[in-house]
């Protein structure tokens, strides 16, 4: 459905937002064949500098794809974050308290910091968590950390031509356009298959041993062995 869209946002915001929302809409608008347009007016303009911090935080979920952008950028990714709500749901909290526990001892051995966010966000909106929202919505609350974070690493789904032309919710051509003037916004390792993953983290076994992959959840956190994804990660 093609429909424009006139939004007045009742805080400053930069002219980089403005530009980088508009271009994010536009690949939408390519990737889904719809005309949709969207104005957008604030009353104030707000300073775009860079943030001053050099500190870098990673979303993190214990999946392959996370942990092959931990093992590339261990040196200067000093904070993991974890979400709960997002492939954990709020109606299995033993499943988050044992990954929770699990990723905390793990961010302890590698000398990282992590912070926990829960978010319903996405439960709000109709539109398809994987095709279109969870990039979205899992780096957006992370923009709140912006006063002592700079920088952002989000793993790659895909790889090669796949991660370049399917249309995916975290995505080489829009996370980056996620960033603001504060923290900017790198989506990693879509240089990587995921074969080359896997093998990447077999030469590090301290971290392979915290893999979790399982989307079944019957492990109370951990992976059941059993399922298809399981099955294709072993």
């Amino acid at each position: 459905e093609n429909s424009d869209i006139e939004l007045e946002v009742g805080i400053s915001i930069d002219k980089s937002t403005v530009t980088q929302t508009l271009k994010i809409l536009s690949i939408w608008n390519r990737w889904y064949n719809c005309n949709r347009k969207i104005e957008i007016f604030s009353k104030t303009e707000a300073n775009d500098t860079r943030n001053n911090s050099n500190s870098c935080a990673q979303l993190f979920s214990g999946g392959i794809d996370s942990l092959a952008t931990f093992i590339k950028n261990k040196r200067e990714i000093e904070h993991l974050i974890f979400y709960y709500g997002a492939d954990i749901p709020f109606f299995k909290p033993s499943a988050y308290k044992t990954a929770y526990l699990d990723i905390c001892n793990f961010a302890k051995k590698q000398g990282k910091k992590i912070i926990p966010i829960s978010t319903n966000v996405r439960f709000l909106s109709r539109a398809s968590w994987e095709y279109l929202l969870h990039g979205h919505a899992m780096i957006g609350p992370a923009l709140a950390l912006s006063n002592f974070i700079g920088k952002i690493y989000v793993g790659a789904s895909f790889s090669g031509d796949c991660a370049k032309f399917l249309p995916w919710g975290s995505h080489p051509e829009l996370d980056p356009l996620i960033s603001t003037g504060r923290i900017e916004v790198i989506h990693d390792s879509f240089d990587l298959g995921r074969p080359q993953k896997i093998e990447l983290l077999s030469r590090h076994m301290e971290i392979l041993e915290n893999l979790r992959v399982c989307p079944q959840l019957s492990g109370e956190g951990k992976n059941c062995g059993y399922c298809e994804k399981c099955y294709r990660t072993t």
